[in-house]
């Protein structure tokens, strides 16, 4: 029980700060209050996703299996896989999340410390500041 307790505190903190970057990036209520459920299941997928990366930081990324009729191989982890469709999801919902941002602060809250991502978005910066 000490465990769910924990993933639920996680989703919280995460919630509280989506929604404050959406407040504070000038996202209208109404729009935040529309994405509340989003913002609930991304939050809830933030928090399993740091608690399956460190369930399977020292995990191989192949298993070997045995299926018992003399049929045995190698395939993927499904801690991986499982990770990998959680990750997915939890992009396609933040990407959501972002795209309700107002364009100018949804670039500055994807750019680190707003720094553009490409050359292309650096050259763009520059002749915006001039």
């Amino acid at each position: 029980m000490p465990e769910n307790q924990d993933i639920i505190k996680k989703q919280k903190k995460e919630q509280r700060r989506l929604t404050k970057l959406l407040r504070d990036t000038g996202t209208p209520p109404e729009r935040i209050k529309l994405l509340e459920e989003i913002i609930q299941n991304v939050s809830f997928m933030h928090a399993k996703l740091e608690e399956t990366r460190e369930a399977i930081v020292g995990e191989k990324i192949t298993v070997t299996y045995d299926n018992g009729g003399g049929q045995t191989g190698i395939r993927e982890n499904p801690a991986f896989k499982a990770y990998e469709a959680l990750w997915k999801t939890y992009m396609t919902g933040m990407t959501r999340i972002i795209e309700e941002m107002p364009k100018k602060e949804a670039d500055a809250a994807v750019y680190k410390k707003g720094e553009p991502m490409t050359v292309l978005d650096m050259i763009k910066a520059k002749k915006a500041r001039t």
